[in-house]
């Protein structure tokens, strides 16, 4: 069963946040660019196993029966909306980051 795959709003300004702190910051485009096909690639497969990674078990993520999908150092926060057949990642953080705010 394939589903879509939505960015939130905060979700889409993480990604480029964190593509623009590899390509300029750390002055490596070529890693950012590599770090965002495998963002592609690993939301593809979300598509078609949307209950793959298990539910986060911290709040306030635990009463949303929200998901995470680790890529690299990174955590996908996402629900799934069965009736709708979509998957919404709501944020997308680093996994030094305080994920309960």
């Amino acid at each position: 069963m394939i589903f879509e795959v939505h960015l939130s709003a905060t979700a889409q300004g993480d990604l480029d946040g964190i593509f623009d702190y590899i390509a300029i910051t750390l002055a490596a485009p070529k890693a950012a660019v590599d770090w965002m096909d495998k963002v592609l690639k690993s939301l593809d497969n979300l598509a078609n196993f949307p209950e793959l990674f298990a539910e986060c078990q911290e709040e306030p993520w635990l009463l949303r029966n929200v998901r995470i999908m680790p890529v690299d150092n990174y955590k996908f926060f996402y629900h799934i909306e069965y009736n709708a057949k979509k998957i919404v990642v709501l944020r997308v953080l680093s996994f030094r980051q305080d994920s309960s705010k």
